[in-house]
């Protein structure tokens, strides 16, 4: 038909040369949007769009017929190209199609139509007739004979793409389909091509991993049905729909019959290969005819590969790893088999050739591409060369489990589709196990009874602050990853200040500029993004900026924490996604603020909780969300409510390449004061966490299928044990004020060396001498750190003080080498020093720099995977969580 429509369009030239003049529609023109359904021939199997201007009222001078004539019907259509032109099919490889915009009238468009044995749909669109005669316009621009032939893309420029940004553009508004197919790119193409035909087989062969992607909404525009459906469900911004009147229904795909298919084919062929291959083995000889054949043609394939990949502007067809299959070193073996001389060599190496093609085959299933039904053909091909009487005899039956154990490992390669990672603000063994009887069905039972349990502890010392979490990401600890808490001390102006804060990065949604920069090791993310595709997405959302920043490490694609104060979802512009577009859309939605707005009620009555404190007993406790946001279930269940949304919108898990999904949730009540459960609260924070967990599974249960994601849950401490752990046993915590110790410290180096300020100041359990003036004394520092040291031994609850260059000989007890593992140069003092037990650094219960008291604090971990397989021992390191995580 696009040959006929050609010689339509020139037999209309006269008609064009009138309408390079411009012409002014009358009040009663109208546009409208016409698409054809599917055609026979594969170029025409996804549809075709084109406009329609029509104005009864308007006059034109014709001068073909040298006369006036009333009225238009003009059809301008994107899709006229031409099979004659020199060297069509070669350019048509290549990409180098040029398409040319035709002009004809609708009765014309209509002979076409019906030539072709198809339909039309027509939708009028409801335009102002401003916009009728500005679409008019830009359509009669575009069909001048300088503008009329543009370079032809299939899915970015083609018949529908150049349509849908016109309308956009008169709209000045998105034309976008109301629910978006979440599809890759091959899967649609399968849909219209229908997946078991020959077109579908020739397309998937050529197409590279990149078809597998998922289309956005905009994407899917290169679909006459997709814009047609779109247009249908448009309002304009005046809240009138976009189509005033319309015929339309979904095309209808007919399935061929099933022996006309490539699936059956490539089965009798594969069939045919294992005939000859028993008959090959019954009578001891081999069918050279068979493997030449094979070669050839999958040489000739490999070259159109090859061209396609390196030469052409196609998309989709260059990261093609069906070329590891086919691709022309076939041609090798099949010169071997034409020349007598080369041909003993190959019988010979035969079966190595099978052997080296088994494990393409193998690692070609495991790749980010869908597999393609060639793999049936050369798969069988590859048993078919084996000679497995040769195999058998001459190797060893350990080399041969060698090569079986290369190619189960090449197919266990597959990972989880999405892994999900939990990180919970406090929670402990014991208050799992204290609650266990009283689960309802929910995530936190599920791990319970399906997971596999482990308990962590930390190499390091403990101060309830970033350090364990950044412990678990990077695998390292706070001597080598950089965070030994949430702030560090400054020696230029002697204040504290955010580990995280950094000015090179603005704060989307929020004041604060931050970054993971001061995160010196790799993160699991940072591997998991080494280790895959860009295709795979990583995100992370949580409830606190250091936190949810941990989690996301450097290589995230976005992620999002809560900003209480201004009831919004914010970000750090360090992310190249910045802040994910479901996550703006809450912000504008009010999500937040609506939470915000509601009361935080207990799940049951006081009576029936089992740890309530006495106040809660004489009156339930009640907390307005705004007040408490971050420390209340609802931001639990916030977070849980944008995973689900970030993983719809993302299609997390949902095609060939591995996800990552990172939570950060809290047990933290609001007047919590340990990880321990104290009050009814703080049960019910568990109780809500059950609750949005499991939701959040049964959603991804339903999405993507259990075999298809894993979920590692772990909790941080906090507060730990907290004071009244201690309280109840009698004993008391003390507080070590080190600003007052570093005042003293001064006094005493001041009565030594002269009235000047020696000290910058003291933060956690490091002091800061001054430099500056040290070196400006000419004083040897180290002379310096070791006398400090030895007068913070004078102070009471210090256990042991060392200068910073004795920390790494430290060898003694287990305490040393745990502040040997928490101290970094470049965050610590001069002299760092531990405390006594029971002795916490601050100036008291409310103004504490150390929330957590004891020496070691455990968490749980739990990890559940498509197995169910557990971690290697009961008890671990929080610096071998990493590798559990990306196994």
């Amino acid at each position: 038909m696009k040959k006929i429509l050609l010689l339509i369009y020139i037999s209309f030239l006269p008609l064009l040369l009138m309408a390079q003049e411009q012409i002014v529609l009358t009040p009663y023109a109208t546009a409208s949007l016409l698409t054809c359904d599917r055609g026979e021939e594969l170029y025409s199997q996804f549809g075709h769009t084109a406009i329609r201007i029509k104005d009864d009222s308007v006059r034109l001078y014709s001068p073909r017929l040298n006369r006036e004539v009333q009225g238009i019907d003009w059809v301008y259509n994107y899709g006229i190209f031409d099979f004659d032109t020199d060297g069509f099919y070669v350019k048509f490889v290549k990409g180098w199609t040029y398409y040319i915009l035709g002009v004809e009238s609708m009765q014309s468009f209509q002979r076409g139509v019906e030539y072709e044995n198809r339909v039309y749909y027509e939708q009028r669109l409801n335009l102002t007739m401003e916009q009728v005669q500005d679409l008019f316009s830009r359509l009669q621009d575009n069909a001048r004979i300088e503008n009329r032939t543009y370079l032809y893309n299939f899915v970015y420029d083609n018949c529908a793409t150049r349509p849908h940004r016109m309308l956009q553009e008169v709209l000045q508004q998105d034309i976008l389909p109301a629910e978006p197919l979440t599809e890759s790119w091959r899967s649609v193409i399968d849909h219209y091509d229908y997946a078991l035909s020959w077109g579908a087989f020739g397309i998937n062969l050529v197409f590279g991993a990149d078809a597998d992607e998922v289309m956005t909404p905009l994407e899917e525009m290169f679909l006459p049905e997709r814009l047609m459906i779109a247009c249908q469900n448009t309002t304009l911004i005046d809240g009138t729909p976009l189509v005033a009147e319309s015929n339309i229904k979904t095309f209808e795909i007919e399935p061929v019959g099933l022996f006309l298919t490539p699936l059956f084919w490539s089965i009798v062929v594969a069939l045919l290969l294992l005939c000859c291959g028993v008959l090959a083995a019954v009578k001891n000889r081999i069918f050279l005819w068979v493997d030449a054949l094979f070669y050839f043609v999958g040489g000739v394939l490999g070259l159109l590969l090859m061209y396609l990949m390196f030469f052409s502007i196609h998309p989709f067809v260059h990261d093609n790893y069906n070329f590891m299959l086919l691709n022309p070193l076939l041609f090798v073996p099949f010169c071997m088999i034409l020349f007598r001389r080369s041909r003993e060599w190959y019988v010979r190496s035969r079966s190595y050739i099978g052997i080296a093609l088994l494990m393409l085959n193998c690692i070609r299933l495991v790749c980010p591409q869908k597999p393609h039904l060639i793999l049936i053909i050369t798969f069988m091909f590859s048993l078919y060369l084996i000679d497995w009487s040769i195999i058998c005899r001459k190797i060893r039956a350990r080399k041969l489990a060698v090569i079986g154990l290369l190619l189960v490992s090449a197919t266990a390669m597959a990972t989880p589709r999405l892994t999900v990672v939990v990180c919970v603000d406090g929670m402990t063994e014991q208050n799992m196990t204290a609650l266990r009887q009283y689960w309802t069905a929910g995530g936190l039972r599920t791990l319970d009874e399906e997971a596999s349990e482990v308990t962590v502890s930390f190499p390091h010392l403990v101060y309830g602050g970033s350090e364990t979490l950044a412990t678990i990401c990077t695998g390292e600890t706070p001597a080598i990853h950089g965070i030994s808490r949430d702030t560090y001390f400054s020696r230029q102006d002697r204040k504290e200040h955010n580990v995280f804060a950094d000015s090179n990065y603005s704060g989307i949604g929020t004041s604060m500029q931050l970054s993971p920069r001061q995160l010196l090791a790799t993160t699991f993310t940072d591997e998991f993004r080494m280790w895959n595709t860009d295709k795979s997405k990583i995100y992370s959302i949580g409830i606190t900026p250091s936190n949810t920043i941990l989690l996301a490490g450097h290589a995230a694609n976005a992620c999002a924490w809560i900003d209480a104060e201004a009831g919004k979802w914010v970000t750090t512009s360090f992310y190249k996604e910045g802040l994910p577009a479901v996550a703006d859309k809450q912000n504008t939605n009010g999500r937040i603020t609506d939470i915000k707005s509601r009361q935080w009620y207990p799940r049951m009555d006081i009576a029936m909780y089992t740890n309530p404190t006495a106040e809660e007993k004489k009156k339930q406790f009640l907390y307005n969300n705004s007040e408490v946001l971050l420390h209340s279930p609802a931001a639990n269940t916030l977070v849980v409510e944008l995973a689900l949304e970030l993983q719809k919108e993302a299609q997390l898990g949902k095609d060939i390449y591995p996800d990552m999904l990172l939570l950060e949730l809290t047990t933290i009540s609001p007047k919590a004061q340990s990880d321990y459960i104290h009050s009814a609260e703080q049960e019910d924070m568990y109780l809500g966490i059950n609750q949005d967990l499991g939701y959040l599974m049964e959603q991804l249960d339903r999405r993507i299928g259990k075999d298809n994601y894993q979920v590692i849950l772990f909790g941080i401490p906090v507060f730990g044990r907290g004071n009244i752990e201690y309280e109840k046993a009698g004993m008391q915590v003390r507080y070590f004020n080190t600003d007052r110790a570093s005042a003293l410290i001064n006094t005493y180096l001041m009565a030594m060396y002269g009235h000047e300020r020696w000290i910058d100041g003291g933060y956690g359990n490091s002091i800061y001498l001054n430099h500056t003036l040290i070196e400006q004394k000419k004083l040897p520092i180290l002379d310096l750190q070791r006398q400090v040291s030895n007068f913070l031994l004078e102070f009471e609850g210090t256990q042991a003080a060392y200068p910073i260059s004795d920390v790494p000989l430290l060898t003694a007890g287990e305490q040393e080498k745990r502040l040997q593992q928490s101290v970094n140069k470049l965050q610590s003092g001069d002299v760092v020093f531990l405390l006594q037990p029971l002795w916490v650094a601050g100036e008291s219960e409310d103004k504490t720099q150390d929330r957590v008291v004891e020496t070691s604090p455990k968490v749980p971990l739990y990890i559940w995977t498509k197995e169910r397989l557990g971690a290697p021992e009961k008890k671990l390191q929080a610096t071998e969580i990493k590798q559990l995580i990306l196994r």
